[in-house]
């Protein structure tokens, strides 16, 4: 039965993406396949499914009947991706808001990942888009395509893309579909960074950087920053296998300062959160860079160091409760101590130190819960 769902769904799919571009006689064939599909099998699928495919078919015979006009297109371009650490906003706003159709995010250069992407619908209400959305990385000729969306009245006044690039010249191409002919597309939101930051660290015997030993370098250039971190790294440290550029990241004047988190490593590799600190600074990775350095400055750890997490410095105040862990690895909740903090890193931290002050947790202890003021 599950099969069955899930073929159908991908005869959606494969209808989606290619039926308009099918000859008129296929396209019947094809459209007919779908319906019966659906009607000896409808038991076996979810109201939602239904009504996705119904739409669909609904859009491939207004093809077959010349009723549905064609898809327009127009393009825009992002030549350079920021590289800010997150990734930048990019506000792509129609001209005159209109009904979409379709989205394509094409991907040139290596290599990119896409944290968010969403449209706005006039007047202000948002719809998310997943399907342009990438964690994993995005390489040279990669695209990302949003499925046909049916309506025809629902007007889009902008697209919002969250790219972070993590190598040089990689650029991103939107292509907005439309019924509608008159597509006129703005971005002028473009980064301009003021200088950049790197982080240099010496490379360990597997061959990756050793974090606990990363320094960073500012300058008006990348390659500048690039240099002056390996010359600040190879005044404090001799590195016997080398040394690697970790990460750069861009500068911008308007960017908000970060709090992170960093904390020794247990022997399994994890954050041991009971010997973490915080730090700030005016972009992730010099905040973690500093987290690093004040851990250092605390604590010996002998497993080495982990990166946890960050919040901007002008998030909401948050309480957090911190307790110690039982022997079964559960928080004690009758060793529970709260504290407040200006964001959620630094309410973590907080209640983690007033829980340190009041007991001695033998198993470890735990972040119970967060929430904001």
């Amino acid at each position: 039965m599950k099969k069955i769902a899930i073929v159908i769904v991908g005869l959606l799919i494969f209808s989606g993406s290619l039926f308009a571009e099918l000859p008129y006689e296929r396209l019947i064939k094809e459209s007919r396949n779908v319906s019966q599909l659906i009607n000896n099998n409808a038991r076996f699928l979810s109201l939602e499914q239904i009504n996705q495919i119904s739409s669909e078919l609904t859009r491939i015979k207004d093809i077959i009947n010349g009723t549905l006009p064609p898809l327009y297109q127009a393009s825009v371009t992002v030549d350079n991706v920021s590289r800010i650490e997150g990734g930048f906003i990019y506000v792509f706003k129609l001209v005159t808001p209109i009904p979409v159709n379709k989205l394509e995010v094409l991907v040139s250069g290596k290599k990119m990942k896409i944290h968010s992407a969403s449209m706005v619908m006039y007047p202000n209400s948002v719809v998310e888009l997943p399907e342009l959305m990438s964690e994993n990385f995005l390489y040279d000729g990669d695209k990302l395509v949003t499925p046909y969306f049916n309506s025809l009245t629902r007007q889009v006044s902008e697209i919002h893309i969250r790219a972070e690039a993590w190598a040089q010249n990689v650029g991103l191409t939107l292509t907005i579909k439309s019924h509608v002919s008159n597509i006129q597309i703005i971005n002028n939101q473009m980064p301009v960074a003021k200088s950049f930051l790197c982080s240099a660290a010496c490379t360990s015997l597997n061959g990756f950087p050793d974090i606990s030993t990363s320094i960073l370098g500012e300058g008006r250039r990348e390659q500048q920053a690039r240099d002056n971190a390996i010359a600040n790294l190879r005044s404090v440290y001799s590195c016997s296998y080398g040394v690697a550029i970790e990460k750069c990241s861009e500068l911008l004047d308007n960017m908000e300062p970060v709090m992170c988190i960093a904390g020794c490593k247990t022997i399994s590799g994890e954050l041991d959160i009971s010997v973490a600190v915080k730090s700030s600074g005016r972009n992730t990775l010099e905040a973690m860079l500093n987290s690093r350095s004040e851990l250092k400055r605390s604590y010996n750890c002998s497993y080495g160091i982990v990166d946890g997490e960050c919040s901007n410095l002008n998030d909401k105040p948050t309480y957090c409760t911190a307790a110690c862990k039982g022997l079964n690895g559960n928080a004690n909740l009758t060793t529970s101590v709260g504290a407040e903090g200006d964001n959620k890193v630094d309410a973590k931290i907080n209640a983690i130190n007033a829980l340190k002050e009041k007991y001695n947790c033998s198993y470890g202890l735990i972040i119970h819960q967060c929430e904001i003021i």
